[in-house]
């Protein structure tokens, strides 16, 4: 199974509702796969580690989008698509302040792209066995909800 395909699981895991699923085969296969795949997310998660050098880069330039940021009525930063908005009269000193810092540190963001490139290659091309422990489609609680099925396909044999 491929590394992107154990987060994937993983995430679908974690948000899955499993209120009104009973069976003891089936919560029993439930539960072994939920930590299996959460040990094994864990240890692929843990591959992503940038330099330190990089972490400073980071919060020195957040603090610039924040001190640069566009503000509501409240004084709170404007937010868009998980973007700070900069204040129209400030884009051009913080696209400078912008430029030198990504000059200053150019080595140390090229090497958090390499690392970044590594672990998205690992994540598509890297395989881990992961021993997942399968119910039957007759031992799926008759609660089940479609959604529910489509999350747990990965564990029902007869699918």
């Amino acid at each position: 199974m491929k590394n992107v395909e154990v987060l994937g699981i993983n995430f679908a895991l974690s948000e899955l509702n499993a209120e009104g699923l009973y069976g003891v085969k089936f919560s029993h296969a439930l539960i072994k796969n939920a930590k299996t795949f959460e040990e094994e997310a864990k240890k692929i998660k843990s591959t992503l580690v940038y330099p330190e050098e990089f972490l400073v880069y980071n919060k020195e330039m957040e603090k610039t989008f924040k001190e640069h940021a566009l503000k509501d009525e409240n004084g709170e930063l404007v937010v868009t698509d998980n973007k700070y908005q900069i204040a129209p009269e400030k884009i051009e000193i913080f696209k400078e302040i912008e430029r030198e810092k990504r000059e200053a540190n150019s080595e140390v963001l090229n090497k958090a792209k390499e690392i970044e490139d590594k672990y998205n290659d690992a994540l598509d091309n890297e395989n881990v066995n992961v021993s997942i422990v399968y119910v039957k489609l007759e031992e799926l609680p008759e609660t089940i909800t479609p959604d529910q099925m489509s999350a747990l396909s990965f564990m029902i044999e007869d699918i």
